[in-house]
């Protein structure tokens, strides 16, 4: 009975019903709004990625290298970021993003060589700037951001590392907020891991309230 009314429910939602599924110790609640939209009691997180084959390289640019990640002879392409390399890449938020919610961009990378190099250090620099649908470009607040400095370990030839480069603020007013970025990797330390930084993937962690927006462009 329970299922069958919740059939009903998804295909001819009214203004007044709402149903709660059990999913462990938590619960989904399906609520029919003027605009049918499902939301959830509870905030999730999600990844939006930004693959390195698709960015714009800088005039100081990282190296297209191959590399086995020490798995095999099959080779697979790769960006070798050395001191002050830099790309250029965008991110737009997703619908399904909560309004006014901050952004936390990081990054996976594998280091080629770390014999000699455990101990050694590296540090990415986030330089941002946004615009809201129909607004204005806008410097971030905090930018550019600098990384925390990763320290080298035997074995990073091996591992993906992810990195926290930065958390944007929340500036997201609208869906569809748009932020264009410069990740360099800077000269910050002085025992400098010398050898180019293997950048494998770029993405952002964010909040999602909904499945989606209400309309084209807005919640």
């Amino acid at each position: 009975m329970i299922i069958e009314r919740l059939i009903e429910f998804i295909k001819f939602p009214t203004s007044v019903e709402e149903f709660l599924l059990m999913i462990g110790n938590a619960y989904l609640k399906i609520a029919s709004t003027v605009n049918n939209l499902i939301t959830a009691n509870y905030k999730v997180y999600d990844d939006m990625q930004v693959s390195v084959n698709n960015i714009a390289k800088g005039v100081k640019a990282p190296t297209d290298r191959l590399y086995t990640y020490e798995v095999g002879d099959i080779t697979f392409a790769t960006l070798g970021f050395a001191k002050n390399d830099y790309v250029h890449f965008d991110i737009q938020t997703s619908h399904s993003m909560e309004i006014n919610s901050t952004l936390e961009v990081h990054i996976h990378f594998t280091l080629p060589s770390v014999a000699a190099d455990a101990g050694k250090k590296i540090v990415w620099r986030l330089d941002v700037i946004y615009a809201t649908v129909d607004g204005t470009w806008t410097l971030v607040t905090g930018s550019p951001f600098t990384s925390p400095t990763y320290v080298v370990v035997t074995g990073d030839n091996t591992i993906a590392r992810m990195l926290s480069i930065a958390t944007l603020p929340a500036v997201n007013t609208t869906v569809s907020t748009i932020y264009k970025c410069i990740l360099t990797r800077v000269d910050g330390v002085a025992t400098e891991y010398p050898p180019e930084a293997y950048l494998v993937y770029i993405d952002c962690h964010y909040l999602k309230d909904t499945n989606g927006s209400a309309t084209g462009n807005a919640k």
